[in-house]
């Protein structure tokens, strides 16, 4: 993949509490010119984006225990089913990374298996919220459970906290992934906005994984939008 073909790589969001059909609709008509994966939108969009990007290769995503990750499990598995249904192709689910730090991680691998199973072959990506980490120790051993899931692609933000996607971040989840086989992707969002931040993301990928490892297939940027500067 050359440097310019990233958008590519591109989940093309639009997770404002102002998104409306409107605003839906521009985000499509972006995504086709731009030639994204996937255009990623809150759940009560999935069905309109469905329809708008019928005949294109776009992949339409959706979130799930969002953004809090504190919702209870049936809670998100009711979500996970509506998108679905809805006619969603990958589901961002976010990782209950508060009990997680409690300690409760048996809690939290029963979380991710659940979601797995009820993702029916849709592709699942588990957002850890990495700024609410502490070291990059503790990160990477809930990348390694996240990981052992099976789940797709391992996220590194919601975007709705202080701390969102980081370089030394990104570097933590993408030497868990290479550990793993690199069979798990790697998403980076969370105040990604300017094509040389991206860029940058793309070239740690290369760097860690091997130059041909990056396409959409293992790796994706979440962005509304990728200025130039």
């Amino acid at each position: 993949m050359q440097n310019n073909d990233i958008f590519s790589c591109v989940d093309l969001t639009d997770l404002s509490d102002q998104a409306n059909i409107d605003s839906l609709n521009t985000l499509c008509k972006k995504a086709i010119q731009l030639k994204v994966a996937a255009v990623c939108v809150w759940p009560r969009f999935v069905a309109a984006a469905k329809k708008y990007l019928t005949n294109t290769n776009i992949k339409i995503a959706t979130v799930a225990n969002f953004p809090e990750g504190n919702q209870p499990l049936q809670t998100v598995l009711d979500e996970i089913q509506f998108a679905i249904e809805q006619g969603a192709d990958e589901l961002d689910v976010v990782f209950p990374y508060t009990l997680f730090l409690a300690d409760e991680k048996k809690s939290t691998a029963q979380f991710i298996k659940s979601c797995r199973d009820a993702c029916k072959g849709k592709v699942l990506k588990v957002i850890l919220e990495s700024g609410a980490f502490s070291d990059r120790e503790t990160l990477a051993i809930a990348a390694t459970q996240v990981c052992a899931a099976g789940v797709d692609f391992l996220k590194t933000s919601t975007g709705k906290i202080a701390i969102g996607a980081t370089l030394e971040a990104a570097d933590t989840l993408l030497k868990v992934i290479r550990d793993q086989q690199g069979v798990t992707g790697l998403k980076v969002s969370g105040g990604i906005r300017t094509m040389p931040v991206a860029l940058a993301y793309l070239e740690l990928a290369r760097n860690i994984m091997g130059i041909a490892w990056p396409t959409a297939k293992h790796f994706r940027i979440g962005a509304s939008h990728l200025d130039s500067q």
